[in-house]
């Protein structure tokens, strides 16, 4: 029987395996190599994408931001326009109504009754004035009773003061003027 060596065989099988594990172990190595690259530019791209797409919310914010601020503006403008158009509208009502209050004021007036001072605030008004007599006080308070322009009279002081060596009675009367949709 002739003698066969196999070592050499099997050194060369041995050397062949090991050249292809080597080689598929470059060839993993390569692949795993671009698909890292591959996913990292992938997330790179998707990443600036995202950024791009916050910058672009962001300015869009900061515009409606804006709008938003002066939208508040005009608003609050609107608010201002409408007080005073609310304010003129009031005026324009009142304005006879300080004819009315005057010329009613001048019927009622009994003789022997000076005023010193008329004031207004609102539908208030308050009467400061001169009398004769407490009497001609009582008439001026039934007058205002019975005046259409004026209502609810409450005599809030009277005092009896002596000037120049005349007697007479200081008054101060508070009474409502009606609204002007109760003219007649």
């Amino acid at each position: 029987m002739p003698a066969v060596n196999l070592l050499p065989w099997r050194e060369e099988q041995r050397r062949k395996r090991k050249q292809r594990f080597l080689f598929g172990l470059c060839a993993a190595i390569l692949a795993g190599a671009t698909v890292v690259y591959a996913v990292r530019l992938t997330v790179q791209g998707l990443l600036a994408d995202q950024q791009a797409r916050n910058r672009a919310i962001r300015s869009e914010i900061e515009l409606i931001d804006g709008q938003l601020e002066e939208l508040t503006w005009i608003e609050s403008r609107r608010d201002q326009l409408l007080t005073r158009m609310q304010i003129i509208v009031e005026m324009q009502h009142s304005r006879p109504r300080a004819v009315h209050l005057f010329h009613e004021l001048m019927e009622i007036l009994p003789a022997g009754v000076q005023l010193v001072e008329v004031a207004q605030n609102g539908n208030r008004v308050v009467l400061v004035g001169l009398a004769e007599s407490n009497s001609r006080v009582a008439a001026l308070m039934r007058n205002i009773e019975v005046s259409p322009w004026l209502q609810a009279p409450r005599l809030e002081l009277v005092e009896t003061a002596a000037e120049g060596g005349v007697r007479s009675a200081r008054f101060t009367i508070a009474m409502e003027q009606k609204a002007a949709g109760g003219e007649p």
